[in-house]
């Protein structure tokens, strides 16, 4: 990954979600952290980014859940098989993302995140409350 778009990516990780931390270990760079809903719910999630990254978006994972104070590994409740990879659930929605509005000189894993929870958000909505308005 170049130097400028790097230090792009902590500015706006930051600045966005302090929470994430930045992990460096070659060849992969990740940010790991959690989301929060108005549920209160927590998504552990990880952003990993791809080989030819900028050219292509980070791809987001969750990584483990707490819903309503019961820990899981992998999203309860969701049963789409060909996102769960590795025990991990991918966030589809980060595709139809990266086909659509990636820009690869000013896009950033904090705008791929912030899709992320809104799925997050959609995911609840379907769950609690059986809405599929959404979609």
């Amino acid at each position: 990954m170049m130097k400028e778009k790097l230090e792009q990516e902590i500015s706006s990780m930051q600045r966005t979600f302090p929470q994430f931390e930045l992990k460096m270990s070659a060849p992969q760079i990740r940010w790991i952290g959690a989301i929060h809903t108005v549920r209160n719910n927590f998504y552990a999630t990880k952003i990993l980014y791809p080989e030819d990254y900028p050219n292509n978006c980070p791809e987001v994972r969750c990584i483990g859940a707490e819903i309503l104070g019961e820990v899981y590994r992998t999203l309860p409740w969701f049963s789409r098989r060909p996102m769960l990879i590795e025990n991990e659930t991918t966030l589809s929605v980060i595709g139809n993302y990266e086909l659509s509005c990636w820009n690869p000189s000013s896009s950033t894993a904090a705008d791929v995140l912030t899709l992320a929870t809104k799925w997050y958000t959609a995911y609840e909505v379907y769950v609690f409350d059986g809405d599929l308005s959404f979609v």
